[in-house]
């Protein structure tokens, strides 16, 4: 009775964990699964109940430990914008004429090569200076600088 008892007190330790760490991502709780895993099968192995215990508490607490610098960066929310969003602002040379009918269009800035859109679905010719004027998707919406031609 004692190790039935025994069983399921670690299976709903290990089961409560996994479930609540699906629920509230934090990578805090899977380490308590996992501790609880650990013990269980530190259990079947004929390991002392309080020795179970004590390798719960290490497992649990040395994946906490390990993993908190990690936890902290991804759960941050903070995103990084692409460097695309740097190039606001920025003067580029037309590489291949930017038509947005046709569909053609790309500019260079710096060593990158950039698909180009109209922002006022004017033409521009390869060669010509252009200031990117926002993202969309995948392109550069650039318009005509005209202050440094």
């Amino acid at each position: 009775m004692v190790d039935t008892a025994i069983i399921i007190s670690w299976v709903i330790i290990a089961g409560g964990s996994f479930a609540l760490e699906l629920m509230m991502p934090q990578f805090y709780l899977l380490w308590f699964g996992i501790g609880a895993v650990a013990a269980l099968a530190a259990h079947f192995l004929g390991v002392a109940y309080g020795f179970q215990w004590i390798l719960f508490v290490v497992i649990s607490g040395l994946g906490l430990f390990l993993t908190r610098r990690f936890a902290g960066a991804v759960l941050t929310g903070e995103t990084k914008k692409s460097v695309v969003y740097e190039l606001i602002g920025q003067t580029m040379k037309v590489t291949r004429r930017v038509d947005n009918i046709e569909g053609t269009g790309q500019v260079q800035a710096g060593g990158d090569l950039w698909r180009a859109i109209s922002e006022d679905g004017s033409v521009l010719e390869v060669g010509a200076l252009a200031k990117a004027i926002r993202v969309e998707g995948t392109a550069i919406v650039v318009r005509l600088n005209e202050s440094a031609t």
